[in-house]
């Protein structure tokens, strides 16, 4: 087996040994690690780094930390030692680049002098290293390997630390960005709502802002559940829609109707004066059918005057006395049983009864 597929079956080992607590055969694996030529190139390519450092800092067993700290530190030592050799070979063709420049060039010394800002700058997008001439080779090389190691470890500290928190973020996030997103979607169509068919510049701006009032009111009233926030909406929405209640743009507009009464109102407050005549007429009209016996069929007269209305169009009918007042089950079928004279006014649909004519 090579050198990378040991490093990363030893990998996946120890991740799940971690997974599922086992801690005791962590120790053979590390001791395999400390026997494998690590190079950068196997470091970069896998994620031993990342599985010796949860060891680290997840394991009670002082020895396991020992190992896993020895081989962190092997591991820096090589990774610092590469990058103090790259950085050597980028210092030493920059500075044959350097003396090849200064050798070739042939601009006079007020010239060059003059246009030594632009080549500064030049130089700056190129290579850091022309910033410090007064430092020697090795100050550069070591202060840029130090510190391209000394990131490599803190990143990877921060990536363990915030592993556990990173989830619960972004899913508060998520949910963040959606709510903001319907929001901005219930304003765009309250917008479209109240804005119909206006051009001017002036209205059209009015018309956003109270849409974003009448939005945020809404949002105050059903923050904490999303079908009535929704529903609602729906509704102002239908209702600013609708021709006949064009009474409601005019009064937003007008300001004799608040964004925050608006977003109160009911749908029995929002309706049309026409709607709420009809919904009357219904509701007194369905009272006045439930008040009327459905199962009797009297003499229509106009011989009798109605106590409520004064008038003479009534209905005489003779009806025996258990079928207003017993209830079906205890009703006698004696044709003796006493009879009533039962009289509704068809204007009104008032109700009384005689017993023998005498007014009870």
């Amino acid at each position: 087996m090579s050198d990378l597929k040991n490093i990363v079956h030893r990998t996946h080992c120890i991740e799940k040994l971690l997974s599922e607590n086992n801690l005791q055969d962590i120790e053979d694996h590390l001791k395999e690690l400390e026997d494998v030529d690590m190079t950068v190139e196997y470091l970069q390519r896998t994620e031993v780094t990342k599985a010796v450092y949860r060891v680290l800092k997840s394991c009670p067993s002082g020895e396991l930390k020992k190992k896993a700290k020895q081989l962190l530190s092997r591991w820096k030592a090589l990774y610092k030692e590469n990058c103090a050799q790259s950085m050597q070979v980028k210092k030493s063709v920059s500075v044959c680049v350097k003396e090849e420049s200064e050798y070739l060039s042939v601009v006079p010394r007020e010239q060059s002098l003059s246009e030594g800002p632009c080549q500064q700058e030049v130089l700056d997008g190129t290579s850091s290293n022309f910033l410090v001439p007064s430092q020697t080779v090795e100050n550069v090389v070591c202060n840029n390997a130090e510190g391209s190691m000394n990131q490599h470890s803190s990143f990877e500290e921060q990536h363990t630390v915030h592993e556990d928190s990173k989830s619960v973020v972004s899913e508060a996030s998520l949910q963040q960005d959606l709510l903001r997103a319907l929001r901005c979607k219930c304003v765009d169509l309250l917008y479209k709502a109240l804005i119909g068919f206006a051009k001017d510049e002036a209205e059209t701006v009015k018309w956003l802002e109270l849409a974003k009032e009448i939005e945020e009111h809404v949002f105050a009233l059903h923050a904490k559940n999303d079908k009535k926030y929704k529903n609602c909406i729906r509704s102002k929405i239908s209702n600013l829609k609708n021709p006949k209640s064009c009474h409601l743009k005019h009064s937003l507009f007008s300001g004799t109707l608040s964004p925050k009464a608006f977003a109160e109102m009911t749908v029995m407050e929002m309706a049309s004066d026409e709607l709420k005549q009809l919904r009357a007429l219904y509701t007194k009209s369905s009272v006045q059918e439930h008040q009327l016996p459905q199962v009797i069929n009297g003499t229509q007269t106009n011989k009798i005057k109605c106590r409520r209305c004064e008038k003479f169009d009534c209905t005489v009918t003779m009806i025996a006395r258990g079928t207003l007042f017993l209830p079906a089950w205890v009703r006698n079928t004696n044709p003796d049983e006493q009879m009533l004279t039962y009289v509704i006014c068809n204007e009104c649909g008032e109700q009384w009864y005689h017993s023998r004519w005498i007014c009870l």
